[in-house]
């Protein structure tokens, strides 16, 4: 021990002994010094004096101070008692005290020792057990930051939830679609105002009610039992209901309803979606209607009549029964409607339409094909001379004379009759045949019918000729494409061409398509021919870019049987890739017919085709079955108006309004319009105002060979339309805008 630490102890031992002797001293030092003064003694003095007197005192208290130390210090107990003093001053459970003294003493020293020994031990286990605790402690300490951690994850993710529960709650509540919420069992528990509206009934009234007050009674059961089966197998299902107001008034509903699930995938609720769709429906009903009826007279058109025929080929080949086709065209209706005018014409093709549908039965079909023309579908007939009959019934119906403002007018008609199965078992085979029929009826002075004859025309046998030509035409390379532009009535300038098939026959010269092409489709020539147009197309684009022309768009018709191609987006796409061609630049063209006819299939190739980029464009839009539920599932990006509505859409309101009604519904699907067989400026006046995108016709320019074409885009960077000739062959050199 040093020392320093010796003494602090010492003083530490014997300061309560010395301070009694300090404060005594001091106060007999003050009393000496105040009696010095008392008697005059020199300050100096009498300082040395009290402090002499506090000297003496604290002395004399040390001296009594030590004796009484030393007294105790023999003392057995006294002495214990300092060395425990002593070794609880230490602090160190290590220190030991030398057995020194009596017997006595050595004992109680040993148990001294031995206390201090487990004392250590202890002091071991409370160190080994105080660091466990702070390990502990530290452990805990960790993972309470990391559950705080998760805490403020969760929380996090709680707020995020809450915040997307409220902004969905808000959407629901302020969406336009009208919004319902039921139980498992169908009970309405929530509908939102949107639904309010729609529907007439308020949230007080129709909550706690099933969904079947909106019943129209219009679907039937099998509907409903669908629908439940879909649900309850978690699955969403979609329909378009006709459903009923509290007013008892009906509206289209487009549905969506969809099972709701908990956090573990119970099914607990069901949310329905609706959109009025009222508006749509009746647009469509409408477009339907002009797609496949005559406006004027009410009467099927050309579509709905060959889908009639079909209708009657299947019963009469299920029945073992006969029928007829007959093909009518008014004698002298020309004159009338030139000399009349359009409204007198009008009302005399009404009043003939109406006659037609008198004078037959009421299971036959009456149509208007356009103009003057009409056709009728006879079913059941027996015999020869029962279609006869009813064919002389006919022409005297129809030559009685009609009344209109004030005149008389007459008119009689030629009727051609094809049979089946007599003379075809198919749509077209009957309608051509009808036709040439009326025109022999036509040869024979008019006002009479004819039957269809084979010995006057052995088709079949021309057929079979000219196939064998295309199969050496396809051999000798013989087909070549014309390009005929598509302007945009805007900017008026070039957009695109529509690349077209011509055949250079060794002895007829330029063959056009009408002529050929439908060979090419039955024989099944057509696949083979459609793909090299597809690649020479691509590759003559390719062509005009390199020589410096501006980048213009092709558009390539598909046939239905090239369609059909098990792998005709493969195709496209090493063309493509062969070529050098932009894929947007393709615009491939396909007929609704075609489309119709496999229309999922159809769905899944457009939607590859898309895929690489290609465009697609519905082709003689409104001459097929036209249907506003397939055409939005479409991945299609223009409509081409057929030309058989553009050649009258001035003079003829069912063509305008058939025109009208395409372009609105176009644009209302964000398409772009284009029209083809524009040839009058009339006719791209009306087109422009309707909102019509592009027109492509002899207005613009007739179909020309590459070269020609290239040198005639460099000359007109901007469309001169010129007027074209009276026979409609080629445009004057007159340029007219």
């Amino acid at each position: 021990m040093s020392i320093a630490r010796e003494i602090r102890m010492s003083l530490q031992r014997h300061l309560p002994s010395l301070l009694p002797g300090f404060l005594v001293g001091a106060l007999v030092g003050g009393v000496a010094l105040w009696a010095a003064r008392e008697l005059a003694v020199e300050p100096l003095v009498a300082g040395s004096i009290g402090l002499a007197s506090a000297l003496v005192t604290f002395a004399a208290f040390g001296v009594i101070a030590a004796v009484r130390a030393q007294q105790l210090a023999r003392l057995p107990i006294a002495r214990l008692a300092h060395v425990i003093r002593r070794l609880a001053e230490d602090l160190d459970p290590q220190a030991r005290v030398a057995s020194e003294g009596n017997v006595e003493q050595a004992v109680v020293i040993e148990a001294i020792n031995e206390l201090m020994t487990r004392v250590g031990h202890r002091e071991q286990q409370v160190t080994q057990r105080a660091s466990a605790v702070e390990a502990a402690l530290e452990q805990r300490d960790t993972e309470y930051r990391r559950a705080m951690a998760r805490v403020g994850i969760e929380s996090s993710k709680r707020r995020r939830a809450e915040s997307e529960a409220r902004r969905l709650a808000s959407a629901i509540q302020h969406g336009a679609d009208a919004m319902m919420v039921t139980s498992l069992d169908g009970t309405i528990e929530y509908v939102n105002p949107a639904f309010e509206r729609v529907t007439g009934w308020s949230r007080e009234e129709i909550t706690g009610q099933r969904p079947s007050v909106l019943n129209s009674g219009t679907h039937p059961k099998e509907l409903f039992a669908e629908m439940w089966q879909t649900l309850l197998r978690g699955e969403v299902f979609r329909c378009t209901l006709v459903n009923k107001r509290r007013d008892g008034s009906t509206f289209h509903e487009e549905k969506t309803i969809t099972p709701l699930r908990d956090g573990l995938g119970n099914m607990t609720h069901f949310i329905a979606s609706g959109k009025d769709v009222s508006d749509r429906v009746r647009a469509q009903e409408k477009l339907e209607y002009l797609a496949h009826h005559d406006v004027l007279t009410g009467l099927p058109n050309r579509a709905l009549l060959s889908d009639r025929i079909e209708q009657s080929l299947a019963r009469a080949r299920r029945e073992n029964t006969a029928m007829a086709v007959m093909f009518l065209d008014l004698d002298g209706f020309k004159a009338i409607n030139d000399t009349a005018g359009h409204q007198v014409g009008d009302r005399l093709l009404a009043e003939i339409a109406n006659r037609l549908q008198t004078s037959v039965r009421e299971h036959d079909t009456v149509a208007r094909l356009g103009g003057d023309e009409f056709a009728i579908i006879l079913e059941g007939t027996k015999s020869m001379s029962s279609v006869g009959g009813i064919a002389r019934k006919l022409l005297y119906s129809l030559a009685m004379p009609v009344h209109v403002e004030g005149a008389d007018l007459y008119v009689t008609t030629s009727i051609g009759v094809s049979r089946f199965p007599r003379d075809g078992e198919d749509v077209h085979t009957l309608l051509r045949k009808a036709d040439s029929a009326m025109y022999r009826a036509k040869e024979a002075g008019k006002n009479t019918f004819r039957f269809y004859s084979q010995l006057e025309g052995d088709e079949d046998a021309q057929r079979l000729e000219l196939e064998q030509q295309l199969r050496r035409a396809i051999e000798r390379r013989e087909f070549a494409l014309f390009y005929q532009p598509q302007m945009s009535i805007d900017s008026g300038t070039v957009v695109g061409v529509e690349a077209l098939i011509r055949w250079h026959h060794p002895t007829q010269g330029l063959v056009m398509p009408s002529v050929f092409v439908p060979v090419l489709e039955e024989s099944g020539l057509i696949v083979e021919v459609g793909d090299w147009v597809l690649r020479e197309a691509c590759r003559q684009a390719r062509t005009w870019r390199l020589a410096g022309l501006p980048g213009l768009r092709i558009a390539v018709n598909v046939s239905a049987r090239q369609f059909a191609k098990r792998d005709l987006v493969g195709d496209v796409a090493r063309i493509l890739d062969e070529t050098g061609t932009e894929p947007h630049r393709l615009h491939i063209e396909i007929t609704e017919g075609t489309i119709a006819a496999k229309f999922e299939r159809s769905v899944e190739i457009m939607r590859k085709l898309s895929a690489l980029g290609v465009k697609i464009a519905v082709d003689d839009f409104g001459v097929g079955y036209s249907s506003l539920n397939y055409l939005k599932r479409l991945p299609i990006n223009s409509l081409k108006i057929d030309r058989s509505f553009i050649h009258d859409v001035t003079t003829d309101a069912n063509d305008a309004a058939i025109a009208r009604t395409i372009i609105a519904l176009a644009h209302n699907l964000g398409l772009d319009v284009i029209a083809e067989g524009v040839e009058t400026l009339e006719q791209m006046f009306f087109l422009s105002r309707q909102g019509c995108n592009e027109v492509q016709g002899y207005l613009v320019s007739q179909p020309m060979p590459p070269d020609q074409f290239a040198a005639w885009l460099r000359e007109n960077p901007r469309v001169r339309v010129r007027r074209p000739t009276r026979d409609g062959s080629a445009p004057d050199a007159a340029a007219v805008g």
